[in-house]
């Protein structure tokens, strides 16, 4: 079409699929974490629904100072060293999440532990973005935004689909092999937890291979333009 209702040509640009890739993989971690904590923590750990809305309030309140402040450091450093460790960091408390036991201080563990998630999230998705949609030609920057908006949508979809079903499926695999309701949620949950852990270091390997393009240390223009 002469005039398409969106344009594709963004994803002929290497550096726009990795930076798609790592946009998307964040976001599948963060989106089913939203959802994976609460089942755990309600299933497994005999929360209230309120108390275990309580225990994700604090690290998701912190995305109000974590993502002005990527923002920021973005458009004076760039991300060639942030982007990177952030995904590390994701994957790092990630499999640490799935350490989490039924103790007395579990609420605290889990707080403590998803608030460097949602930094690391914070860090790799509005730097990236911009990164991305400001090697794009101005004519495709509209659908490059279109793209992009596109992917979170799909990555929440998809990401608490692939969380949710592994959790699934290791609880009914356990309770059919006699563990208990709670133990047999627990173990979904860290395996859960485990791979989401892996596909981030996925997304750390991405992050480095978009990182070694010059034009990540010097953005042309800063994030708050391109917002």
């Amino acid at each position: 079409m002469a005039e398409p209702l969106l344009d594709l040509r963004p994803f002929k640009d290497a550096s726009f699929v990795k930076g798609i890739a790592v946009v998307f993989i964040a976001f599948m971690s963060v989106f089913a974490m939203n959802i994976l904590l609460p089942l755990y923590m309600q299933n497994a750990l005999g929360f209230s629904a309120l108390d275990a809305a309580l225990t994700l309030l604090l690290p998701c309140l912190s995305c109000v100072v974590f993502a002005p402040l990527a923002g920021s450091l973005y458009d004076r450093y760039g991300f060639k060293h942030s982007l990177p460790i952030s995904l590390l960091v994701m994957a790092a408390f990630l499999l640490l999440m799935s350490t989490v036991t039924g103790t007395h201080t579990a609420g605290v563990q889990i707080a403590l532990i998803y608030l460097p998630i949602l930094a690391g999230c914070n860090f790799s998705i509005g730097p990236t973005q911009s990164y991305v949609l400001d090697n794009l030609s101005e004519d495709l920057h509209p659908h490059g935004v279109t793209i992009c908006y596109t992917a979170i949508q799909t990555a929440g979809c998809f990401g608490s689909s692939l969380y949710v079903g592994i959790l699934s499926a290791v609880e009914q695999g356990r309770l059919a092999a006699g563990f208990k309701s709670a133990l047999a949620v627990t173990g979904g949950f860290h395996v859960s937890c485990a791979t989401a852990a892996a596909v981030a270091l996925i997304g750390f390997v991405v992050a480095l291979s978009l990182t070694w393009h010059p034009f990540a240390a010097a953005p042309k223009q800063s994030s708050e333009q391109l917002s």
